[in-house]
């Protein structure tokens, strides 16, 4: 997994006692240390297999409160971006993020929840900053070969590679969260469909 983290300008990466590409931990592996001093627990099934990830993602899509980065958000909204999009300080926001492109992070920008980077599974956290983004980022390409989410190749080999890179240096913060996760993703209330009294 270390392969898969380029840096440029030369960012710090640490959690707790570890520094650099020690922070990167394989979290299908229980037995990894990083794994075992954090005691978060492997991750869901739901995250290691490619359909199940598209389901859930095309679940998240039609419970989308947002399509575009404007507007005020709860901790519990869903926004979904099909494409592109750049992510600056003006569009920070909560909930759960949602991008099938690739995700470009302005070094300044805030999010607190989950951000689900699929279909190209591309994040370019770009330049200087003191944003923060907190809770649990998801980088996964599941669009196959085309590139393009929600279509007949998704998934057609499994993952395939996806990408994270960080550009410049700053102040900016990505942090675990337990807290901003557990608040974007409640448990569903059920809908009154129908009332009858006897």
């Amino acid at each position: 997994m270390e392969s898969g983290i380029e840096t440029v300008n030369g960012p710090d990466f640490t959690s707790g006692t570890y520094s650099g590409f020690d922070t990167v931990v394989d979290l299908s592996d229980t037995v990894d240390p990083l794994m075992v001093d954090a005691a978060v627990g492997a991750m869901p099934p739901e995250y290691q297999d490619c359909l199940l990830m598209r389901e859930q993602v095309l679940e998240l899509q039609i419970r989308a409160d947002h399509t575009t980065l404007q507007g005020s958000y709860n901790p519990d909204d869903i926004t979904f971006i099909d494409g592109d999009v750049s992510l600056g300080s003006t569009d920070s926001g909560e909930g759960i993020l949602v991008v099938t492109g690739t995700l470009t992070v302005d070094g300044n920008a805030d999010w607190t929840g989950m951000i689900i980077a699929v279909g190209e599974g591309s994040i370019l956290r770009n330049g200087g900053g003191n944003g923060l983004l907190s809770g649990a980022i998801i980088v996964a390409d599941v669009a196959g070969p085309d590139s393009v989410f929600g279509n007949a190749d998704d998934c057609q080999s499994g993952f395939e590679a996806s990408s994270f890179v960080v550009n410049g240096n700053g102040n900016a913060d990505i942090e675990f969260c337990s807290t901003a996760i557990n608040a974007s993703n409640p448990i569903d209330r059920y809908k009154i469909e129908e009332f009858i009294q006897r």
